[in-house]
């Protein structure tokens, strides 16, 4: 059985910076790590001018207690600060003998390589970095590591910010410590092996005799035979239903002599409440036949089978190297069976994944490297063997060619098939409460890819240091009421979450709170409240409400290029130190009143201030009308006033009143060229009837 160890940062953890405006410089000290102190350990691999900045945080681990043998495991990380990546970088985790010193770029690769990511975290948060081979982790009370950049080993120049920040152990409590997570073993179990069958005739009776563990209801039990036979017609499974064939090759060869090609099956079955029919039937009666029946413990009873393969090599052989298989699930057992074409011992089963060839026949449970579970051989008919191997392929995808080595060369049959473990941790996992409440906390409360929190009539709360919705999640309330909480709590870029309320409201306080592209935040029949020390409308944003009213207040309040605030019956106000008619804008009122007040209000080229039955007022210092004839100012049943210390007419402009009155009032009042006066020079005034 697997035993999971979650081993924490020793206080010990520090970091090493270099800096230099000389890339290789940096990349090359060896300068003392800045000791074991500090709660933030930074990561950089960085160019900010004019400096080239590298930093590696060290860890320290004690592996001492965990025991031997292959399994699972990652190393995991907080990272609460983050500064961003340019170039496309990836983390590797090397293990070193002393944390004293920085590690010079050249040197790394020497180093062993415990983990290699692919990747680079995508923003604030827990990080994990895949174990490659918990076998070969030390097991030692002073695990050293280094954290460095993919691109410093490869001595690939910084343009930009390449770094973040992660919590060492010196953090207050375990919670965001960066930890070690080793599982040794696999939740596989071997149960045994059954005695080897040998037939002449049609009827093949294995035997669940051998087996040395006691049989229970949900294992499963696999069947393995290989033949001599002349037929090409498939063995009949035993009745009952209860088995379902995995592969089988049929060959219609009895040869005795390296040129003989054996046949074989392989089939499963879950067992029930007791043994199911073992009898299985051949077409005619085979010159030789050897059956045994294999069973192990922990798989998917539901969904048993992931996938399979089998080949036939050709005559002759010895070296045995035929196509493997792809698997879709993690943890996935791998059971492999060889049928000799001739009477050989069989040895050094292997693949490029699972890795490691088998040696001697065991009984322990199944690990990542192939493990021989049978071995038989008859000289009797036509002569044949029959070996039996497994192992565990901890990620999904392909194993690459089965290889094997026969002690006597022939025609061979090789068959594989991947089964599903009871519990995949991959996708697909619901947490679901109908009347209640589900509460995630704990050291590290993550939705993952694919993962739903579903509340019915109840709560679901996320909390912590850091809630974070990413790509493709969604949370779901339908009469109650979603929070998400924390110092970081964030939309990020291109993901279409959305934050509704039906018959709520939603509110996103802090100390920041942005809208990012194409973010909406609605409320029906509620109200929606964006505040904070900047509260800022950016390119393609909307504040809508049907009901309700937008406030949008603040030190800084500006409307940009398209924007557009829409209230249907409450109002709009803008409040500010400063506030401006850009290019292209208008101010509408209804009913109601618009005013412009400030230090400095001005109409620019081609504005138009316009009121339908209220009236329009400029007041200020200077108040001009500039040039060319839209700048023009008009009230329908109004009036206009122009005041001011110097108030001037200049070229092409044109004062216009209706039905009310122009007054033009001041020090002084010039018509200048092209403008007729009727009046006396010092005043002007126009009545329209």
């Amino acid at each position: 059985m697997a035993v999971y160890n979650i081993i924490y940062s020793s206080a010990a953890d520090c970091s090493a910076a270099a800096s230099s405006t000389t890339y290789s410089t940096a990349r090359d000290s060896t300068i003392a790590s800045s000791g074991d102190t500090a709660v933030s350990g930074p990561f950089a691999h960085t160019f900010a001018t004019p400096n080239y900045n590298i930093t590696q945080p060290f860890l320290v681990f004690d592996t001492s207690s965990v025991s031997a043998g292959a399994g699972t495991g990652f190393f995991s990380i907080y990272v609460h600060v983050f500064g961003g990546s340019t170039n496309s970088d990836t983390l590797r985790i090397r293990e070193v003998s002393t944390v004293a010193n920085k590690i010079a770029g050249g040197s790394l690769s020497a180093l062993t390589l415990h983990a290699d990511t692919g990747t680079f975290p995508p923003g604030v948060g827990r990080y994990t970095l895949p174990v490659s081979n918990v076998a070969a982790i030390p097991r030692s009370a002073t695990f050293n590591v280094v954290l460095h950049s993919a691109n410093e080993e490869n001595n690939v120049t910084p343009t930009g910010p390449n770094g973040f920040n992660i919590r060492l152990s010196e953090e207050s409590g375990t919670t965001f410590d960066p930890f070690l997570s080793l599982t040794v073993g696999t939740p596989w179990e071997f149960v045994g092996v059954g005695n080897v069958v040998e037939v002449s005739a049609t009827a093949h009776t294995l035997v669940t005799t051998g087996i040395t563990g006691t049989l229970q209801a949900g294992d499963l039990l696999i069947a393995c035979i290989s033949s001599r036979i002349a037929s090409t017609t498939s063995i009949t499974l035993p009745t009952g239903g209860e088995w379902t064939l995995v592969s089988e090759q049929k060959t219609n060869n009895t040869t005795a002599s390296t040129s003989g090609i054996a046949s074989g099956l392989m089939a499963y079955c879950v067992r029930g409440a007791s043994n199911p029919n073992l009898t299985f039937t051949h077409p005619v009666a085979p010159s030789v036949a050897l059956g045994r029946l294999i069973a192990y413990r922990g798989v998917n009873a539901t969904s048993p089978k992931d996938t399979q393969t089998s080949s036939t090599t050709a005559t002759a052989t010895t070296a045995v190297s035929v196509t493997g298989l792809t698997t879709t699930q993690i943890e996935d057992l791998i059971v492999a069976m060889v049928g000799g074409g001739q009477e050989a011992a069989w040895s050094a089963f292997n693949a490029t994944s699972p890795l490691g060839a088998s040696a001697a026949t065991v009984t322990t449970a199944p690990t990542t490297t192939w493990s021989e579970r049978a071995d038989s051989l008859t000289t009797a008919g036509a002569d044949t063997s029959l070996a039996i191997f497994d192992a565990v392929k901890v990620t999904a995808g392909a194993t690459g060619n089965f290889t094997a080595t026969a002690s006597i060369g022939g025609g061979h049959v090789v068959i594989a098939g991947a089964f599903k473990i009871a519990a995949p941790a991959v996708t697909g996992y619901t947490l679901t409460v109908l009347t209640g409440a589900t509460v995630l906390a704990g050291q590290a409360t993550t939705l993952r890819f694919g993962r739903a929190i579903i509340a019915e009539t109840g709560a679901t709360a996320l909390s912590g240091q850091a809630a974070v919705l990413r790509r493709g999640y969604t949370l779901t309330a339908s009469p109650g009421t979603i929070a998400v909480t924390g110092n970081d709590v964030n939309l990020t870029a291109t993901v279409a979450q959305r934050l509704t309320a039906l018959t709520g409201a939603i509110s996103v306080a802090g100390q920041s709170v942005g809208l990012r592209v194409d973010r909406k935040l609605t409320a029906l029949i509620g109200a929606t409240t964006v505040t904070g020390v900047a509260a800022e409308l950016r390119r393609g944003y909307l504040l809508t409400a049907i009901k309700g009213a937008i406030t949008v207040s603040g030190q800084a309040v500006g409307l940009r290029r398209a924007y557009t605030l829409v209230t249907t019956t409450g109002a709009v106000a803008l409040t500010g130190i400063a506030v401006g008619l850009r290019k292209g804008y208008s101010l509408i009122t209804s009913t109601g009143v618009v005013t412009l007040v400030g230090e400095s209000v001005s109409l620019r080229y081609n504005r138009v201030l316009i009121a339908i039955q209220g009236a329009i007022t400029l007041v200020g210092n200077a108040v001009n009308l500039n040039k060319s004839a839209p700048g023009t100012l008009i009230t329908l049943p109004g009036t206009i006033t122009v005041a001011g210390n110097p108030v001037m007419l200049r070229r092409d402009y044109r004062l216009t009143a209706l039905p009310g009155a122009t007054e033009l009032a001041g020090q002084m009042v010039d018509l200048r060229h092209g403008f007729a006066s009727t009046a006396p020079p010092k005043y002007h005034v126009i009545v329209m009837a």
